[in-house]
């Protein structure tokens, strides 16, 4: 299946792990399954993580070629943000010397932590065009927040800018 010998899919139908022999440490692929494994210093797995999530940094990216405001505010900034669900799945972006880097899992020690109900209302309400749509999530009870506020407000910022069209940027 999926041209390995071994394949473990997650009930969301997520292929979480492949390979063709067994692990040496299954605990290891356990814990990153579950999106517990994290230390401050850990590898990125940005190419294993939810397809949503890669995009999201690649869109990050291509605002920052095209706005200025982009660039200021990747920058002037160094934190992690972690998003997860109430079961632990999830990652943690990096900002550090102007670059964004996605990891899988949690961080030890984030910034800020958005905790989501569930993985789908995650996706659904960070890619809204609704300006508003945060802050409904946020009264119904979706999601928590920890930490310092003012990283989702630059993360929610830089969320806007990549939904802004090319034309409103003065492209």
């Amino acid at each position: 299946m999926f041209g390995y010998r071994y394949t473990l899919v997650r009930r969301d139908q997520h292929v979480c792990w492949r390979g063709d022999i067994a692990p040496a440490d299954p605990g290891k692929i356990f814990y990153r399954v579950r999106g517990v494994e994290a230390t401050c210093d850990d590898k990125n797995w940005g190419h294993q993580s939810h397809p949503a999530a890669r995009r999201t940094v690649w869109m990050i990216r291509k605002a920052t070629k095209r706005s200025p405001h982009a660039r200021a505010l990747l920058s002037e900034q160094e934190f992690t943000f972690e998003i997860v669900t109430r079961g632990g799945v999830g990652g943690h972006f990096v900002l550090q010397g102007g670059r964004l880097n996605l990891r899988l899992g949690r961080h030890k020690c984030p910034d800020c932590s958005q905790i989501w109900r569930s993985g789908w209302d995650a996706v659904k309400t960070l890619t809204s065009t609704d300006e508003i749509s945060m802050l409904r999530a946020y009264q119904e009870g979706k999601y928590t927040m920890l930490g310092r506020f003012t990283v989702a407000l630059c993360f929610n910022e830089m969320m806007k800018l990549v939904r802004t069209p090319d034309a409103e940027l003065g492209r």
